[in-house]
């Protein structure tokens, strides 16, 4: 049997009964998370949002009630669904406290788990990250790294930018199975494009490009026990401010002087190709080929076949994602590159 099917019957073990997104940490661009500044909601309606699903869920209890928010907003403007979900997670820890982990879902760009995790740290300090990581732990299993991965983006929300290596710090207090994922991935997407809370609305901001040094705050402020989960999160915020020109964000990821860094990013990469060539294979692989060598071509199509498995609807793809290269041991050693989380076997 190959890596990559035994890989898959171990994680169907742990999804039985579970959502995959959150066993299989499906990185937000694949759900196209980005929130414009351009729209936003009034104040006031901001308020009869939250007055009305807050007496939504006093009747009907909040299971029910965040079913009927989703089917309310199914709908509407990306930005109003994503926003309305920031009150609603805020609205659940209000009733249900750490409890109330269980009602988020992956809908509307994670806005549930954004705002669920915020609002408890943000009453709680940092302490209560044991506590919410023991949650997240039972509910989707120890690979459910998506769930820390809502945890950082909570952390980077409550201490800001200027305290990067303090947020890295108090990862350490969460479940990390391995170097890529968890708390520190949600931690260095919120850096790089920070969600902001405005009376107004809230929506979602890159952080300046400094073509000096486009690779801080990896090669400068940030551990190197860390590193490889920054250059992994660098080429979705690349994108977001180079757009299409992937043959820069290419050089910029061969450029790395550490291998394992370097790797880490065109994995990063792979995953950010997937969704952008709306899970196309052929597509994606053509993105991969704008990589500058064979070796960032391999990597960024291992992160490829990765972020297709972490997606249902598109799982049976991923194994493509490894196919066509010159030998069969490069598609196994694809393969292998692929299980990014490491809840696989070697191959016997």
């Amino acid at each position: 049997m190959t890596f990559f099917f035994r890989n898959i019957l171990i994680l169907l073990i742990f999804i039985v009964g579970g959502t995959l997104f959150f066993y299989l940490p499906l990185p937000e661009t694949a759900v196209k998370t980005l929130l414009s500044e351009a729209h936003s909601i009034s104040p006031e309606l901001l308020q009869a949002e939250r007055t009305y699903w807050r007496s939504k869920i006093d009747i009907l209890g909040v299971e029910k009630a965040y079913a009927q928010f989703k089917d309310t907003y199914e709908k509407r403007h990306f930005e109003d669904q994503h926003t309305v979900a920031h009150i609603i997670g805020e609205l659940i820890y209000e009733k249900k406290g750490i409890e109330g982990l269980v009602i988020c879902d992956d809908s509307f760009a994670f806005g549930c788990y954004h705002s669920f995790f915020t609002r408890a740290i943000s009453e709680n300090g940092i302490e209560i990250l044991p506590a919410l990581d023991s949650a997240c732990v039972k509910e989707y299993g120890r690979y459910g790294t998506g769930c820390q991965h809502g945890i950082g983006h909570g952390v980077m929300e409550y201490i800001g930018p200027e305290r990067l290596v303090e947020g890295l710090e108090a990862c350490t207090l969460t479940t990390q199975v391995k170097d890529l994922f968890g708390c520190t991935s949600g931690l260095f997407m919120e850096y790089n494009t920070s969600t902001i809370f405005t009376p107004d609305s809230v929506y979602q901001k890159d952080r300046k490009f400094n073509q000096k040094n486009p690779y801080e705050p990896c090669s400068t402020t940030v551990p190197s026990e860390f590193r490889n989960s920054c250059y992994f999160e660098l080429s979705q915020w690349w994108k977001n401010i180079l757009g299409e020109d992937y043959g820069q964000i290419g050089s910029l990821c061969n450029d790395i002087g550490n291998q394992k860094n370097k790797e880490s990013c065109y994995m990063g990469f792979g995953t950010v190709a997937g969704p952008s060539a709306d899970y196309d294979t052929a597509g994606t692989i053509k993105i991969c080929n704008d990589m500058p060598t064979e070796e960032g071509i391999f990597f960024c199509r291992a992160g490829a076949s990765w972020v297709f498995f972490a997606n249902p609807e598109y799982r049976a793809r991923a194994p493509a994602l490894c196919e066509g290269f010159n030998k069969k041991e490069e598609e196994e050693f694809c393969l292998q590159k692929s299980d990014l989380i490491g809840t696989g076997e070697k191959n016997a």
